[in-house]
């Protein structure tokens, strides 16, 4: 009995979508493959078509990020349930080794192995370890697996994003669904949310090999959001889960919402070449807490 399923989210992925299906039905153990098609225009249909094993569901109209992945959860029967782009891939040993894991530790709510990086042909790009070295996670940490009150918002972040991308992320269904799935007010940070959400009701398993390979390239639709949208998901969605775990004081909140708004104005400044927002931004940076904050370069990206 199959007890993975892997959920492809997709719209318009007819240039790798053929790839990704490939390298599912390739793996050593067989996982269940479930297609949500967000309402592609190009010949995304047709490429999955030929996975006659492939469970295939449109969408009845075009869905946002998080509604989307919310969406997919009725269609999941399987014990484990994992997301994965339409361009990212699986090595063949994937499912087994995250199977023998499993095994290993049943209570476990989140498992999650290495990723390696690629370019639109393939190409292997650098690792995702400067995401550890840019925000100062510190190494007696890696092995932080849940957030508990009283943690540091370093620890948090060091919970949601150590070393894995998304595709390398295997969740505990019924979890999931506890937890009341994904937001689907977001359509960017919907993955740091749920991590959070289930991390708050178990540990994580890491295994430690680079079984998944996360694409990418200009035409990814996260690259194609605007900046602002990011930052004040990035911002809802620290202060709901900090709040909730009893990390984040109110003047943290402070500093992390005057941050999100001086990004806001750079990014209206380097964009329209606006010297006002630019001017009002540099203003604001004056603030002695946020100057101190800057100077800190505190461990959290917002």
């Amino acid at each position: 009995m199959r007890d993975l399923t892997a959920v492809i989210n997709v719209r318009n992925g007819q240039p790798f979508i053929e790839e990704t299906l490939s390298s599912l039905f390739r793996q050593d153990y067989p996982v269940s493959v479930l297609v949500i098609d967000n309402q592609s225009t190009d010949d995304t249909a047709a490429v999955v078509a030929k996975f006659p094993l492939a469970q295939y569901v449109r969408t009845l109209q075009p869905l946002g990020l998080g509604a989307a992945r919310s969406f997919s959860l009725s269609y999941v029967k399987t014990k484990y349930v994992a997301w994965l782009d339409s361009d990212d891939l699986w090595e063949p040993a994937f499912s087994a080794s995250m199977r023998r894991a499993m095994e290993k530790a049943s209570d476990a709510v989140l498992l999650t192995t290495g990723t390696i990086c690629i370019d639109s042909e393939g190409k292997e790009l650098p690792a995702l370890e400067p995401y550890q070295r840019k925000y100062r996670i510190h190494p007696r940490r890696e092995n932080k697996d849940r957030l508990e009150k009283g943690d540091t918002l370093e620890a948090l972040l060091m919970t949601m994003r150590p070393r894995w991308a998304w595709c390398a992320t295997v969740f505990k269904t019924d979890v999931v669904k506890d937890v009341g799935g994904f937001d689907p007010s977001l359509v960017y940070c919907e993955d740091l949310d749920i991590i959070a959400k289930v991390l708050r009701k178990g540990t994580s398993v890491h295994v430690p090999a680079n079984l998944t390979k996360y694409r990418r390239h200009p035409n990814q639709d996260t690259r194609k959001l605007n900046p602002e949208t990011i930052y004040h998901e990035k911002l809802l969605v620290l202060k709901r889960v900090g709040q909730d775990a009893g990390l984040l004081s109110r003047r943290r909140i402070s500093e992390m919402e005057r941050i999100t708004e001086i990004k806001c104005l750079l990014t209206h400044f380097f964009r329209n070449r606006d010297l006002g927002k630019g001017l009002w931004a540099f203003a604001k940076c004056l603030d002695p807490r946020i100057f101190a904050y800057l100077i800190r370069r505190a461990s959290f990206a917002i």
